[in-house]
């Protein structure tokens, strides 16, 4: 199938061929009939994207300091390499859309196949000619809304919130800065609402529209001509609400706004403009500043991915939903503000003349071709061929370097910014086949390390008999089961970590990992491979005592909203990030977990594991320590290990330097300039053992399961408050 990107390193338009989506369990397969196009929204994405490295820092310096924060915290070679992952990426331009279903997931019965629905929100109702839509942004069209009228409720939606932000009433006087396509629809909304409008817009062509449009009084005048009229219209009194759908780096739109308001008055801003408020103004007249989200509550992916936010009666759902009703009942006429339409496969053309002002439209729709609904299974393609560039990583240093072929389930920013980098680096691999489930990124990701073939459908690189390694880098929450499967297709594993985030989980690792006990399963435990850690761990090798391990991890805030909070999906800091650490004191002692007590400090909005101190008792009797924080300054390093034992100290400070201090001398180690986590040579270490057989990491299936055992035990004893032993789980999974 095609879609429409957008490359955000140099902003170049691409109508990619990609893998047709796979439908998820609480979503739906819809085929695109039409899409709107957001001209000042996406125009504006393509020319940020095509500014210079300099130009994207002048206009973006938010994205700078995140870039500065990861330097500080990660070192500068990751910080570059994930940065410029990223910017390397595409992106789908589109968040509005209309068409029918064509497959329905398992978990709801809301939706039927042949049913329209629209589509809502960026990265899911794409420029494309299939999309994969979570349940809950979808709708319902309405039968006598048209589906070229129905693409435009995202945009609907916005200009509804913002007409809710300004809690306006019937006879109300509102003035509406800016009259593109945003503007217009919210003037008809005004007007729906019993309001009288004022718009302001310099482009005199919009005027005549949006008198159409039902605006009482319009002014393309000046700044100072515009606070003049607003005086006359609002008979001296000003407006009760003022709503800015401008986009622009001018503080002008809300200096007017100010001058134009009641006293009292209400300003929502919407439009993208610049936010320094004028203060004598604001303070004179006691005015209210409201920035609506979009198209309400929920209109993000982490809102909607934390399902137990109880969202306010007008979510963004309901924003559409009541848009729709409005169009439904001719209350707003979407189709008096489209002004072109044109063939999707046209698209990019379309977008160029845009950017480069050959065009001057306000509401553009592209139409798509209908299939037969017997033929859509047909003409589905979720795999597509990927051209060959000829530079494959195959140098080969005899027999015993055998050729071996990848297959990576997973294209996020993790394989994109750490693994692959660090894979392309081994000689001796072919990388195969590339899934993710959408299929953009998989291609993506495909082209750019010289993958054989992109897909959709994971069942395909698990079906592959010329892949021998099977690569699990989807979030948390899939790893379990497709680590079971890809053991039972008789293929080597590696997992990122965490391998299960449930006690039932990890037992069906287990058992299909008893089914095949001669493949290599390897989780993403890369710190014990860190140079450092392994200096001192040699040092410490002259010892038999136990030793004490203290692990400080400087972790960091996460947002509340988060995937990594959700129970099924991301399982959890503890079972997510903790088990580095947990396996980092197996790797230190040598031995498993027995015993574990975990405290957690309760202060402000922290979530119970944000800011943990844990106990841990080893079975040859050594203990170790993991100071797990949230609460700190993210600038400063993130880890710190300290180790006692037999008379000497062993320092790692955050994988960049290391000392071991013994019988009054010290060693140093490492590159102060460098942070070397160890996670290309885990990945070495991997390929080896697969190429070869064996174990050389220390790290076999009991210790593996028994770090999950430990995680399992640490949050039951936040929740006890007492000492757990990881037996209870262990004798739980014997089989």
């Amino acid at each position: 199938m095609r879609i429409l990107t957008q490359n955000y390193l140099n902003g170049e338009l691409d109508l990619s061929d990609i893998p047709a989506p796979t439908v998820t369990d609480d979503g739906l397969i819809v085929e695109t009939r039409a899409s709107a196009v957001s001209i000042g929204t996406e125009l504006a994405m393509i020319s940020l994207a095509r500014k210079s490295l300099l130009g994207k820092a002048i206009e973006r310096p938010d994205w700078v300091r995140q870039v500065a924060a990861k330097v500080r915290t990660e070192g500068a070679p990751e910080a570059f390499r994930q940065s410029r992952a990223r910017l390397k990426s595409s992106v789908p331009l589109g968040y509005s859309s209309c068409g029918v279903v064509t497959q329905v997931g398992l978990n709801h019965d809301e939706f039927a196949l042949g049913d329209y629905v629209v589509c809502f929100g960026s990265g899911v109702a794409s420029h494309a000619e299939y999309q994969s839509v979570p349940s809950e942004n979808c709708l319902r069209k309405p039968d006598d809304v048209a589906v070229e009228d129905a693409a435009f409720a995202a945009l609907g939606g916005i200009a509804l919130e913002a007409v809710r932000l300004a809690e306006v009433g019937v006879g109300q006087r509102v003035a509406v800065i800016g009259l593109g396509l945003l503007g217009l629809l919210t003037v008809q909304i005004l007007k729906a609402s019993g309001c009288r409008v004022f718009g302001i817009d310099p482009a005199q062509e919009r005027l005549s529209i949006a008198k159409a449009s039902g605006c009482d009084f319009v002014s393309a005048s000046s700044y100072n001509q515009n606070i003049v009229l607003g005086e006359q219209y609002s008979d001296g009194l000003g407006f009760d609400s003022v709503i800015i759908m401008a986009a622009t780096k001018s503080t002008q739109p809300l200096d007017l706004a100010a001058s134009l308001s009641i006293e009292r008055g209400r300003i929502v801003a919407a439009g993208l403009v610049r936010l320094d408020v004028p203060r004598e103004k604001f303070f004179a007249k006691e005015l209210s500043l409201r920035v609506s989200r979009a198209w309400g509550p929920g209109a993000t992916e982490g809102e909607r991915n934390n399902f137990s936010i109880p969202y306010p009666r007008w979510s963004a759902k309901e924003n559409i939903r009541a848009f729709l009703g409005l169009a439904e009942e001719r209350k707003v006429d979407v189709r008096s503000l489209v002004t072109l339409e044109v063939k999707f496969e046209d698209s990019k053309t379309i977008y160029e003349e845009l950017l480069n002002n050959k065009r001057k439209e306000l509401g553009v729709v592209l139409s798509y071709k209908a299939r037969a609904p017997q033929n859509i299974e047909k003409e589905i393609q979720r795999r597509v061929e990927l051209p060959k560039s000829g530079k494959e990583n195959n140098r080969r240093f005899g027999r015993e370097n055998k050729t071996i072929s990848i297959g990576l389930i997973g294209s996020g920013q993790y394989a994109s910014g750490t693994f692959l980098p660090a894979l392309k680096k081994i000689t001796n691999l072919s990388l195969k086949g590339i899934a993710s489930k959408r299929g953009l990124s998989a291609a993506e990701l495909g082209r750019i390390y010289d993958f054989s073939y992109a897909t959709s459908d994971y069942l395909q690189i698990l079906r592959d008999s010329e892949i021998d390694l099977v690569c699990i880098l989807t979030r948390h929450g899939d790893h379990a089961r497709l680590t079971s499967e890809a053991l039972r297709a008789n293929k080597d594993v590696f997992v990122e970590k965490p391998l299960a985030l449930s006690l039932e989980q990890l037992k069906e690792v287990i058992q299909a990992y008893r089914e095949n006990p001669d493949r290599i399963l390897r989780v993403g435990f890369n710190r014990r491979f860190a140079p450092t850690a392994q200096e001192i761990k040699k040092q410490f090798s002259q010892f038999k005592s136990p030793l004490v391990v203290n692990c400080r991890v400087n972790a960091g805030k996460v947002p509340s909203n988060s995937w990594v909070y959700h129970k099924e999906i991301g399982g959890g800091r503890i079972i997510g990030e903790v088990c580095h650490f947990v396996d980092l004191l197996q790797f230190f002692s040598s031995s498993l977990v027995e015993y574990v007590y975990a405290a957690s400090l309760k202060c402000g909005d922290y979530k119970k594991e944000d800011n943990v101190l844990i106990t841990v008792n080893m079975q040859d009797g050594s203990v170790g320590t993991i100071s797990y924080l949230a609460n700190g300054d993210k600038s400063a390093p993130r880890e710190r290990i300290e180790i006692f034992g037999g008379g000497a100290i062993g320092i790692i400070d955050n994988f960049k330097t290391a000392s071991f201090s013994c019988s009054g001398k010290k060693k140093r180690f490492g590159n102060p300039l460098v942070i070397d986590k160890g996670g290309r040579a885990l990945l070495e270490e991997l390929v080896s053992a697969v190429r070869h057989g064996g174990n050389s990491c220390g790290s076999d299936l009991e210790s593996l399961i028994n770090v999950s055992y430990a995680t399992f035990a640490i949050l039951r004893s936040l929740q006890t408050g007492k000492k757990e032993s990881v037996n209870r789980y262990s004798q739980a999974c014997t089989v």
